[in-house]
């Protein structure tokens, strides 16, 4: 799994948008290298390389867009947990267990970037109504 790479292409003109941009870019590869550090399931493979698919491709045809880091949220947690969480597949990553609030230090500071807070009380993460 390879990181986004920042291209000026990527630049909307917006400083606060492409500052925001960036910083989900950076948060994203912060997420992929987390999962280098442990071993994880092929559905996490796939799941990060389609989302670094569709940031890249968002980015290149309107970098201007709003609430990117939203959307790439909201798809992450839609596709969590993975169908193989808690199956023999599984190898406890701890990167499904962002939908379920129980994140690993090693991913931590990726979910926090990501605005996917720790709330110990429940069983789903909340923050704008997720």
């Amino acid at each position: 799994m390879k990181a986004v790479r920042w291209k000026n292409r990527y630049l909307s003109g917006n400083a606060d948008t492409d500052h925001q941009n960036r910083a989900l870019v950076e948060c994203l590869n912060g997420l992929i290298n987390a999962t280098k550090q442990r071993e994880h399931c092929q559905e996490i493979e796939k799941l990060l390389e389609d989302t670094t698919a569709q940031l890249e491709k968002t980015l290149s045809e309107n970098p201007g867009v709003e609430n990117l880091l939203g959307q790439t949220k909201s798809s992450l947690l839609k596709s969590l947990p993975l169908p193989s969480h808690g199956q023999s597949a599984c190898r406890k990553c701890d990167i499904c267990d962002l939908a379920q609030n129980r994140i690993a230090q090693h991913i931590q500071s990726s979910a926090q970037c990501l605005g996917i807070k720790e709330n110990p009380s429940s069983s789903a993460n909340t923050e704008d109504g997720l």
